[in-house]
């Protein structure tokens, strides 16, 4: 019998071509290499199952590279392998991330066949010109119509991902983003700062004097334009950047901030057993294939001080906010002692607020969440 709850990561690493802003681990490579990788995952999948420990999953995540590559009849395989080793909720979140070009009518009612009940598209602009300069190989015109195809097949836990600060974006632009995403049948949004990831090709770009970084002033006035506009369409706030309409948040992604164990599958993916122990798969793809899924990986034992520092740091993530008892009683008086003191400074000058034992980011603080959490993370 199920005594608990487990989330399911699956990392599917292909795409059709690299953006250049990404440094998430993918290959580029064809449909037989597809298959030999179907393999290799069922039997990770299978020769795992003994981590979930008797719980059921909760959640299920097909994340990437796009995982929309895949054929159906391999992602078939996949879900086969999950019910035959997993006892999963039936009433579990399963999310597929699919990118516009890939969806179909045919394509969205077979996963909705396989238990598919959310999609995550990767729109990222609905700016023509800034979607070929990013590489991606959809349009606007079809990203709208991916997300309202979806939605007519009866999937109605839609998510669409922004990207903010880009090269050549003006607020007016990213006015329009919003407009556009606004204006589709999605239940949630995941909005994203452009970072300059080392060696990919946006960076080299930019190491080559090719393309400048967005001043951090526009930056901040996009995110505060941002936070307001889904705040006016009922979308709520409920990570630095991620809003949902009430109860449509990502419960796969709220797993990683809430201590939830975890198994990751694939090549690159990560685990927690919730407990002491993360784990992280080798980012080789060849390597994962010829073991059959059974590829090198890295494991970190987390002492006290590790424990503490996640949990401060995706509690602040979050607008539920760091709640001190629960602090106290997990880390002790000395470790909630540091953080009022940290606190203090941070309430003066307005980058936290306090309601009873909950501690939170301010608005004017989400911004630059990093810096302002790092004063309460404990180094040595």
């Amino acid at each position: 019998m199920a005594i608990g709850l487990t989330a399911l990561y699956l990392h599917i690493p292909f795409c059709e071509s690299r953006c250049i802003y990404c440094d998430f681990f993918s290959s580029t490579q064809g449909d037989a290499v597809k298959e030999r990788f179907t393999t290799a995952l069922c039997s990770e999948l299978a020769a795992r199952s003994n981590e979930a420990c008797g719980n059921s999953i909760s959640t299920i995540y097909f994340g990437g590279g796009t995982p929309s590559q895949l054929p159906t009849r391999q992602l078939l395989r996949i879900f086969d392998t999950i019910h035959a080793n997993y006892a999963v909720e039936t009433d579990a979140e399963i999310t597929l991330e699919a990118n516009p070009e890939d969806v179909s009518t045919a394509f969205v009612k077979a996963l909705m066949g396989m238990g598919v009940n959310r999609m995550s598209m990767g729109v990222q602009s609905f700016d023509d010109k800034i979607l070929s300069f990013l590489h991606r190989r959809h349009n606007s015109d079809k990203a709208r119509a991916a997300v309202r195809e979806i939605s007519d097949c009866g999937i109605g836990n839609i998510s669409i991902d922004l990207i903010y600060g880009l090269p050549g974006q003006s607020i007016d632009g990213w006015q329009k983003d919003l407009n556009c995403a606004f204006g589709l049948p999605i239940s949630h949004l995941s909005a994203y700062s452009l970072t300059f990831e080392r060696e990919t090709a946006l960076w080299r770009m930019h190491e080559e004097g090719f393309v400048e970084e967005t001043d951090d002033e526009i930056s901040l006035r996009m995110y505060d334009l941002l936070c307001s506009r889904c705040e006016a369409e009922g979308f709520g706030h409920y990570e630095i950047s991620n809003f949902s309409k009430p109860g449509y948040h990502s419960r796969h992604n709220s797993s990683y901030w809430n201590d939830t164990p975890y198994i990751g599958v694939g090549p690159s993916a990560h685990s927690y057993d919730g407990k002491d122990v993360r784990r992280r798969n080798a980012s080789d793809l060849e390597g994962y294939i010829a073991s059959e899924g059974l590829t090198g990986h890295t494991l970190e034992v987390l002492n006290e001080k590790d424990k503490y520092n996640d949990f401060v740091f995706t509690a602040l993530r979050t607008r539920e906010g760091l709640d001190l008892k629960s602090l106290e009683e997990r880390f002790g008086r000395n470790r909630t002692r540091f953080v009022n003191e940290v606190a203090k400074r941070h309430l003066r000058i307005g980058l936290v607020e306090k309601n009873g034992s909950i501690l939170r980011l301010t608005r004017r603080a989400l911004f630059t969440s990093d810096d302002v959490i790092s004063d309460y993370i404990i180094i040595d």
